[in-house]
C-alpha cells in the first residue's frame, strides 16, 4: 500500500489524558506505526502539551484544532455544540480544498455528519466509528426540550449512513444503526481497546491517590464500590446508590465513590437521592483522574459497578468504563446487555436491569469474598489479550486501507470475535 494521506477527526481533545479515547490511539498508531501522512482535526486540549511530547508521540502528525467544547449540560450548551459541528465543516472543507486528503477517519457520530457534509460530491472515503446514539445521552442528561432534540438528533443521525464503511462495537450496534440507514455489509464490528495497551506517549504518572482508604478516611472494616465515567439517567448510579442504601441499612459497611460528573440538574437529583438513602457520610466524588493514574485508584477498591440503564447506546455498546474495569483485578458487576453477555460472557457478574435488590445481592456477593476465581481469572485473561489496542489497530488499519482497494473488500471478514470462550 502506497503512503495516503488521512484526516482523522474527533470529538475530543488529542492528547486525551482522561479517557480511553479511540482517536487518540490511532493517531498515535498511525504515526509511529505506519507510513502514512496524518492529519488530526479535533477541540483543543485544556492544556496543551509540549513540543517535545507531542514530536515523540505523534511524530510528523499535523494538528488542528477547534474551540474547546464544554459537556452539554443545558439548551444553550447544546446549542454552542450545533455551532461547533457547523465550525467543523467548514475547517474539514478547508483542509479537502488543499488537496491533501486521501481518507476521512471520524471518531462518533457529530465528526461523522461534519465530514458528510463537507464532502459533499468529492471522491474521498469516509470511515467512521459509531458507538453510541447521542439521542440517549441527551435524554439522559435531564435536558430541555428533548423530545424535539431526539427527533432532530434522529434525523441528522441518518446522515451517518453516507460513510463508506461504519465500525461499530457489537453485531447489536451493528443492527441498530441498520434502522438508521446504514448499509450492514459495510459495517464493521470492532470495540475499543484496553486503555494504556497502545504505544505510549509519555511515561505514566505514579498516582495522585496511593492510599484511596485514607484519604477517604474510611475505616478498616468499610468496603468500597466504585463507579466510573459519565453520570446521567443512563449511568444507573442512582439505581447504585439506593442498593448500597439497602446494604447498609441491613448493617453491611459499604462506601460508594463515584470518579465523574454529570449535568447540574441530574447532580441535584442525585444529591437528594444519596440524602434519602441516608449515603451522605458513605458517598465521595472526585471529577476527574487522569487516565493513567485509574489502575491505582480502581485497584484499591473491592468492586467495580456499571448500574446502567437500557438504552440504544448502553445495549450494544462495551462501555469504556467497563474497560477500565478489566484492567485490574477486582470483581465487576454490570447491568445484563447483549453487548457483554456477548463481548465479556460470566467473566463479569451481570445482573437485570433497574433491579436495585438483584445489584445489592450482586455487589453484597462481590464484596464478601473479592478473589476471584481460577475460571473468571482465565476469562479475563483471554479477554484482556483480545482486546489489547495494538492487536485491534492492526484490523483498524486494513479497514481505512481497504477503501483504496480496486474491489470493494468483504467488510464483515475483519468483524471481531470475542475470545473469552476459548
Amino acid at each position: 500500500m502506497t503512503s495516503k494521506s488521512i484526516l482523522v477527526v474527533g470529538d475530543g481533545p488529542v492528547p486525551h489524558d482522561y479517557m480511553n479515547y479511540r482517536a487518540d490511539v490511532l493517531v498515535r498508531y498511525l504515526a509511529l506505526r505506519t507510513k502514512h501522512t496524518v492529519e488530526i482535526l479535533c477541540p483543543s486540549p485544556t492544556q496543551r502539551r509540549s513540543d517535545l511530547d507531542l514530536a515523540e508521540g505523534y511524530p510528523d502528525v499535523r494538528f488542528s484544532y477547534l474551540p474547546s467544547s464544554d459537556p452539554v449540560s443545558g439548551f444553550v450548551s447544546a446549542v454552542r455544540r450545533m455551532v461547533t459541528v457547523g465550525s467543523t465543516v467548514a475547517h474539514i472543507r478547508r483542509i479537502l480544498n488543499s488537496g491533501r486528503v486521501d481518507c476521512i477517519r471520524t471518531i462518533s457520530s457529530a465528526p461523522t455528519v461534519a465530514a458528510v457534509l463537507a464532502r459533499g460530491r468529492r471522491q474521498i472515503p469516509i470511515v467512521a466509528n459509531l458507538s453510541d446514539f447521542y439521542g440517549d445521552l441527551y435524554t439522559g442528561s435531564r435536558l430541555p426540550l428533548a423530545w424535539i432534540a431526539v427527533h432532530l438528533i434522529a434525523i441528522v443521525e441518518r446522515l451517518c449512513s453516507r460513510a463508506d464503511v461504519v465500525i461499530v462495537d457489537s453485531p447489536f450496534q451493528r443492527a441498530r444503526w441498520g434502522k438508521r440507514g446504514v448499509v450492514q455489509d459495510r459495517c464493521v464490528v470492532l470495540p475499543h481497546g484496553l486503555p494504556r495497551t497502545a504505544p505510549a506517549v509519555v511515561g505514566p504518572s505514579p498516582g495522585c491517590l496511593t492510599d484511596l482508604r485514607l484519604s477517604l478516611k474510611l475505616a478498616p472494616d468499610e468496603k468500597l464500590a466504585v463507579h466510573l465515567g459519565d453520570v446521567g439517567e443512563m449511568d444507573g448510579v442512582d439505581i447504585l446508590v439506593g442498593a448500597l442504601g439497602a446494604l447498609r441499612r441491613e448493617g453491611v459497611p459499604v462506601s460508594l465513590l463515584v470518579i465523574g460528573d454529570g449535568t447540574p440538574r441530574y447532580m441535584r437529583e442525585l444529591e437528594k437521592i444519596v440524602e434519602r438513602c441516608g449515603l451522605r457520610q458513605n458517598y465521595f466524588q472526585i471529577r476527574e483522574v487522569r487516565n493513567d493514574e485509574l489502575p491505582l485508584l480502581l485497584s484499591q477498591c473491592d468492586v467495580c459497578v456499571a448500574p446502567f440503564r437500557l438504552r440504544d447506546t448502553s445495549m450494544t455498546a462495551i462501555q469504556n468504563k467497563v474497560l477500565e474495569y478489566l484492567t485490574v483485578d477486582v470483581p465487576i458487576v454490570a447491568t445484563r446487555s447483549e453487548a457483554l453477555e456477548w463481548a465479556l460472557g460470566d467473566a463479569v457478574c451481570l445482573v437485570d436491569p433497574e433491579n436495585e435488590k438483584a445489584l445489592a445481592s450482586a455487589v453484597w456477593d462481590a464484596i464478601k469474598d473479592s478473589t476471584m476465581s481460577r475460571h473468571q481469572m482465565k476469562r479475563r485473561n483471554a479477554i484482556r489479550q483480545s482486546l489489547e489496542w495494538a492487536d485491534l489497530l492492526l484490523t483498524e488499519i486494513a479497514i481505512i486501507e481497504g477503501v483504496f482497494c480496486e474491489t470493494t473488500p468483504r467488510w464483515n471478514q475483519w468483524d471481531f470475535e470475542p475470545s473469552w470462550a476459548v
